[in-house]
């Protein structure tokens, strides 16, 4: 028997029992759907059944006329590949798969889908089997289940093909030949999408739609409605029973046995009932109903559905109920339903899934094992797949590299003669390189750390302690030492400078000059002068002192505790912000000036404001504002505005509470620049040390 043959029978073979999978697994769905009895069982499957004996001798003329082009393809020991014949052959071979998905979608989908759903809404129309909802919901089941057969059959065909043509892929220059000619067919990213498609999308539909027929079914509205109806019946109807007191012969007006008719009249007495079991406050019925004429009510502590009428004047109250449980109960039909079709969608997802985790791993495993033989040195070893996905292409490449690591074999052993002696001389020095960097690396680290310290001692170490005022500053490097600065100068007739400062510029380079223009700043502070003053001199000094593309950006105040002012001059730091606390209102201080150490003519405005009782007035470098989190989003200053809005009213609470929320924004990103925060508040001071 050839491969031909042998394809046939398994390709008929699998196409049966897919059949008969769809056949089995349709079974409860349409019980389920279409629940009328075994009465109507015939009309159900019979439909289904007459399609899938359809498809299946259908299967039995395709698939000989799909294969039919493979029906004198030689055995692998008399194949020769230099003949046209046997090449366009094998390029058939591996579009077998495609064509195999694309027989099962359309000639399926017209055998079991199509033709019994024509069959199905002629039976609708006639209302005497299906519903044209069931008859919906039913044809959209069987296009899932051949689309999910059609998906299947990719996997399928692969390895059937695989099974019996892998041979003839096997000979000498086949890689050539395929290079040029190779059939593109189904990706592996669309063999994914397809399954998303047809494993997610459309159950989603089925779903829907099953549960919108189910709900319109059970609706209790629709049963009040009835139920109402049938009391105005019995009410007008029924109305010389009830004044003859003959109330008994109103139950045989009751249109079907399951419903439960009482009588109760104006005062709320029942004048009939003809279950006695039904425990019911008429008086509260009454005053629900007594300004309608007729309607419905629930009342779902008896779990009852009541439909009301009035007799004529007024006379009595006509009550049809009838409990829940008696109603349509479509929440479990539609449960199972719903866990029916998951149950469809996972043994559909796991079957896909199985022939596709095994496709992939045969597939990778052959390129596993072909590099395994190459890392030993068999350069002869070559990798071949029958399928036009990416393994195809990268069986190719695979290929090509083999061939010409093989091309190379005799210039690496020339290269290779003596080596091992130069690699391990080389190693011995990369090792002691490596050792002196280590060591290198390990001193840079210990002076960095010693740095930091250094640079930390030229920050003051406690806050000033000023009656009637509480200050408090923190500063937090980006690196072992950063460029950011603040400083407390005290100053004649008991005025107090306050300084923040960013040098541009991160690590060793802007921590010196920091310093630099600490000493400058105390320089430019002696005697009594201004803070714009302050700022032009300091300018002036920094100019011969500053780098190229290096500045200091500056904001100094002068604080005169016993006029409760400040004199505020910024030479291009950010804009303080000024809180008050009893009004929850923040507003930025318009002060601002260039640079300094840039321009040797720059001059600097100043501004004077009074702070009242409570009022924080903020200082901070930009790299408060510039934060970013693990996202890469920025801290910003809308962000500060308003969680300095929300920060409690007294200093310290309100400066412990931007740095916890500041932290957890941060997390564990690292951060580009210094962040330095200084507050004051006219209040009474506690003093601390800086952070």
């Amino acid at each position: 028997m050839n491969n031909y043959k042998k394809l046939y029978l398994s390709e008929i073979k699998q196409s049966c029992i897919g059949l008969l999978f769809l056949f089995i697994l349709g079974i409860p769905a349409y019980l389920v759907i279409h629940p009328q009895g075994s009465l109507n069982y015939q009309h159900l499957f019979a439909p289904l059944g007459f399609g899938v004996v359809l498809a299946g001798l259908t299967d039995l003329f395709v698939v000989k006329k799909l294969l039919t082009p493979l029906r004198d393809l030689p055995d692998p020991e008399h194949f020769q590949v230099s003949c046209r014949k046997n090449q366009e052959a094998l390029i058939y071979i591996k579009k077998l798969p495609l064509l195999f998905f694309l027989r099962i979608l359309l000639v399926h989908t017209l055998c079991i889908a199509i033709i019994p759903g024509v069959t199905m809404f002629y039976m609708a129309s006639g209302g005497h089997v299906f519903t044209p909802s069931e008859a919906l919901i039913l044809i959209i089941l069987n296009i899932y289940l051949c689309a999910s057969h059609s998906l299947l059959k990719i996997f399928l065909t692969e390895n059937l093909t695989r099974r019996f043509f892998l041979a003839y892929f096997q000979f000498d220059k086949m890689d050539q030949l395929f290079s040029t000619r190779i059939a593109r067919g189904f990706t592996l990213k669309q063999k994914i999408m397809f399954s998303y498609i047809l494993l997610a999308v459309v159950p989603l539909i089925v779903i829907a739609g099953v549960s919108w027929y189910k709900l319109d079914v059970s609706d209790k509205e629709k049963a009040g409605n009835n139920l109402a109806a049938n009391a105005q019946d019995i009410a007008m109807t029924g109305l010389s029973f009830i004044q003859q007191n003959n109330y008994q012969y109103l139950r045989m007006m009751a249109p079907h046995f399951n419903r439960h008719l009482i009588l109760i009249n104006n005062q709320g007495g029942i004048l009939y009932s003809n279950i006695s079991d039904i425990p019911l406050n008429t008086v509260e019925i009454l005053q629900q109903t007594r300004q309608h004429p007729e309607g419905w009510l629930y009342l779902p502590g008896k779990k009852l559905l009541l439909g009301f009428a009035w007799t004529k004047e007024n006379q009595a109250l006509i009550v049809q109920a009838v409990y829940t449980k008696e109603v349509v109960n479509s929440s479990n039909n539609i449960q199972i339903v719903i866990a029916l079709l998951a149950a469809m969608g996972i043994i559909c997802a796991t079957a896909i899934g199985y022939f596709f985790s095994g496709y992939l791993s045969r597939s990778v495993h052959l390129l596993d094992t072909g590099m395994g033989k190459i890392q030993s040195g068999d350069f002869t070893t070559r990798v071949h797949f029958t399928g036009t996905d990416e393994f195809s292409y990268l069986a190719l490449g695979f290929n090509d590299m083999a061939q010409g690591l093989a091309n190379r074999e005799t210039v690496i052993n020339e290269l290779t003669f003596g080596l091992e002696q130069k690699v391990k001389d080389r190693t011995r020095e990369l090792e002691e390189a490596i050792k002196q960097l280590q060591m290198t690396h390990k001193i840079i680290q210990e002076e960095l750390v010693l740095a930091r310290r250094v640079q930390q001692s030229f920050l003051p170490a406690r806050v000033p302690l000023l009656p009637g005022w509480s200050i408090t500053a923190k500063a937090t490097p980006a690196r072992e030492v950063g460029g950011d600065l603040y400083d407390f100068i005290p100053l004649q007739d008991n005025l107090l400078g306050i300084a923040v400062g960013d040098v541009t510029g991160k690590g060793m380079p802007a921590a010196l000059m920091m310093v630099v223009g600490m000493g400058a700043l105390h320089n430019a502070t002696k005697g009594k002068v201004t803070p714009g003053e302050t700022l032009n001199l300091l300018n002036r000094l920094l100019i011969p002192l500053m780098p190229p593309r290096m500045f200091l950006t500056l904001t100094y105040v002068i604080l005169d505790p016993a006029n409760k002012c400040c004199r505020i001059a910024n030479a291009g730091g950010p804009l303080p912000l000024l809180f008050s606390p009893a009004e929850k209102k923040v507003r930025y201080l318009d002060v601002c000036g260039l640079p300094l150490g840039v321009f040797e003519d720059s001059t600097y405005e100043e501004i004077t404001i009074s702070l009242a009782s409570g009022e924080i007035l903020f200082f901070y470098s930009d790299g408060l504002v510039e934060a970013t989190n693990d996202q890469g989003e920025f801290w910003g200053f809308e962000r500060f505005e308003e969680l300095v809005k929300t920060a409690p009213i007294e200093l310290n609470e309100a400066v412990a509470y931007l740095q916890n929320t500041l932290d957890i924004f941060t997390g564990s990103s690292d951060q580009y620049d210094d962040i330095t925060l200084v507050a004051l508040q006219g209040q009474v001071a506690n003093g601390g040390e800086t952070n």
